[in-house]
């Protein structure tokens, strides 16, 4: 009954019931083949090798990390680096300061990124300090209160939301193509966990529907540009990629580890990774994802996220 529940609210995620959507679904997986363990002794019975088989399904279909823990090969491999070489890959880092501010901004550089989007903001000048330093003469910035972003190239266009949600820039890259980079962060979730009162479920419906209306906004924005620009999205999302509320953006976009991840993923928090909130998504038909994984950060709650891509010639 507790998997048939589980898997049904992850399907259809009812806003009533959103608070539960923020439940890693490998959770659900532990307590349910944990609940078969007072019953070891009745493995021949058909009751419980149905319920096992069932919640092995359930890790498949539904926990991401059931197929991305097990990739430990060395990166960048021989065909990336072949296949980069005409200077369409990039890669892409996002990383909620926190309380961090610029160091861990700044935690970002030995990874040597292309395309940098922070949250939770450090401050202007830091942030254009700390870009100069990094990418020299070609740093682009563009900074919002709550979203900035840092790239390698040359600014053609940008603008930042009225609500400061998400700042948005066109930059030409060394390679020539030019892309449309958006760093954002969408509303706090409801620090809540009493769930025995009927305010802790409409508070987190509360917070999708926000989340819901942000999305949109943002995807009214995208497609009022009639350039189809190739697009990434880096930010701290407050929700995890499957939320209801972000199927707007991915009828549109792919969600990069989910797509090619490797290791563990979840970014909230640094300390205690359980909530994969923090993602990079790319345009679907512009950009082939290499792999993309998480790292944990010294000066940040979140850990950051890193995503190689490559701009598919068109």
């Amino acid at each position: 009954m507790l998997g048939m529940l589980s898997a049904l609210n992850y399907l259809l995620q009812p806003d009533q019931l959103a608070a539960l959507a923020l439940i890693p679904p490998w959770f659900w997986a532990i307590v349910g083949m944990l609940s078969l363990a007072p019953m070891i002794h009745r493995w021949n019975s058909p009751l419980v090798r149905g319920t096992l088989a069932f919640w092995c399904v359930f890790l498949v279909v539904f926990v991401e990390q059931s197929q991305t823990v097990w990739k430990v090969s060395s990166w960048p491999n021989a065909d990336w680096q072949q296949n980069c070489q005409t200077g369409n890959c990039l890669r892409a880092i996002t990383l909620n300061c926190g309380d961090g501010g610029i160091r861990s901004a700044r935690e970002v550089a030995a990874l040597e990124p292309d395309v940098i989007f922070l949250q939770e903001s450090p401050q202007h000048e830091n942030v254009e300090r700390f870009a100069q330093k990094q990418f020299g003469e070609q740093a682009v910035v563009v900074h919002g209160w709550n979203a900035s972003l840092i790239a390698r190239g040359n600014l053609i266009e940008e603008s930042v939301a009225e609500d400061g949600r998400y700042v948005l820039a066109s930059v030409r890259l060394e390679s020539g193509r030019i892309v449309r980079l958006v760093s954002l962060r969408l509303s706090a979730p409801a620090f809540r966990v009493d769930f025995w009162e009927p305010g802790f479920w409409s508070d987190h419906r509360e917070v999708r529907e926000s989340h819901r209306r942000e999305i949109r906004e943002l995807v009214a924005e995208l497609n009022s540009d009639q350039s189809s620009l190739p697009t990434i999205i880096g930010g701290d999302f407050n929700a995890p990629p499957y939320d209801a509320a972000l199927s707007p953006l991915a009828t549109q976009m792919t969600e990069a580890f989910g797509n090619s991840g490797r290791g563990w993923g979840a970014t909230g928090t640094n300390e205690w990774p359980l909530f994969r909130v923090d993602q990079i998504w790319g345009s679907q038909f512009d950009f082939q994802i290499g792999t993309c994984w998480s790292r944990r950060t010294t000066y940040s709650d979140h850990r950051m996220v890193i995503a190689d891509l490559k701009l598919i010639e068109q």
